[in-house]
């Protein structure tokens, strides 16, 4: 087979040398590129499988726990994606969970944020503003 044969010229021994080196070198790079996605690939699919379980355990408990909703309810609040959010930005060390707007507005002006007026400050339509300064910096929550 004559196709796809890479043939190079060579003059001295370093030349050679070069030139494998530098092939190895790009072997070497393309295999640690290939380990991160193998490692990144792992993460994706253990996050999707713990998805999957927790969406059935929740699914399970929902069925079999009708009268039992509040508890499911109060789990899912103590879990939800925002308290995260909150906790790190307010630096919060304790659970907590948000029940209606009120319970953030509340929340939010314990921790010495302020309502901001969502004309001027550029808010998003929809949306309610927080600014917090802290070390001459703005913090925004929308």
């Amino acid at each position: 087979m004559e196709r796809n044969n890479n043939i190079k010229g060579f003059e001295t021994i370093l030349d050679i040398t070069k030139y494998l080196k530098e092939q190895f070198a790009s072997l070497f790079q393309r295999f640690l590129e290939q380990q991160t996605r193998i490692e990144e690939y792992n993460v994706i699919k253990s996050l999707k499988n713990t998805s999957d379980t927790l969406e059935r355990l929740v699914e399970l408990m929902g069925k079999e726990n009708k009268n039992k909703q509040s508890e499911v309810d109060l789990i899912l609040q103590l879990h939800h994606p925002i308290i995260d959010f909150l906790r790190d930005v307010c630096n919060i060390k304790y659970n907590f969970y948000i029940t209606s707007f009120k319970d953030l507005k509340v929340l939010l002006n314990a921790r010495s944020f302020e309502s901001i007026n969502s004309k001027k400050e550029g808010v998003p339509n929809g949306y309610s503003g927080w600014v917090k300064i802290k070390d001459k910096f703005k913090i925004y929550i929308y």
